[in-house]
């Protein structure tokens, strides 16, 4: 491929992995890379879009514990 094409290319793929997961566009890179054959953007991105949907994982939310705060501002004189 041409030197531009190939610089087009990895722009493509800089930007797969920055709309996305990283980690979904190296692991595509890898992919390709161990086959040994050609590939370009529209590869990266075909596999890309093969991996299944992150989750989000679920946080738990933590409790407050709001009189402790409310003494330190008593202590130091400010009232609501």
């Amino acid at each position: 491929m041409s030197p531009r094409r190939a610089d087009l290319a990895y722009l493509r793929v800089l930007k797969l992995g920055a709309d996305g997961l990283e980690t979904d566009t190296h692991h595509a890179l890898e992919l390709l890379l161990e086959d040994g054959g050609a590939w370009d953007d529209a590869a990266v991105e075909a596999l890309v879009r093969q991996a299944p949907p992150a989750t989000m994982p679920v946080l738990a939310m933590p409790s407050v514990d709001l009189p402790p705060y409310d003494a330190l501002l008593r202590e130091r004189g400010v009232t609501s």
